[in-house]
């Protein structure tokens, strides 16, 4: 099943929230929410905030595209936000090591 990322609100000036519908962030969803954000960065917002609410499985073309989401923020001042990450996303995310570069936030329900 494919992902496509849906715009939420976001309480951060500058932000732009990305949400990824499914449950799984692999190839096809990782090229929508690649295409997403490069579309919402060019367009002025220069930070991004991922919502992983609901996302059971990220492979690692789903890690990829959060860590060339962060080159896409970073390269406009902005910074990359990953929040709602379950317990299987917080483990992959952090053997990435991606919360050295990223903030990477835990679902409330995730024991970290």
């Amino acid at each position: 099943m494919s992902a496509l990322p849906h715009p939420r609100a976001s309480h951060q000036p500058d932000t732009t929230p990305l949400h990824v519908a499914g449950p799984e962030l692999t190839r096809d969803a990782s090229r929508a929410l690649r295409a997403a954000a490069v579309s919402r960065v060019e367009s002025g917002s220069p930070g991004l905030v991922v919502d992983l609410d609901g996302v059971e499985y990220i492979d690692m073309e789903g890690v990829a595209a959060l860590f060339h989401l962060l080159r896409i923020a970073d390269a406009r001042g902005g910074s990359l936000r990953v929040v709602n990450a379950g317990r299987r996303a917080l483990v992959r995310l952090r053997i990435a090591g991606l919360p050295r570069f990223a903030t990477v936030e835990a679902a409330p329900d995730s024991a970290a």
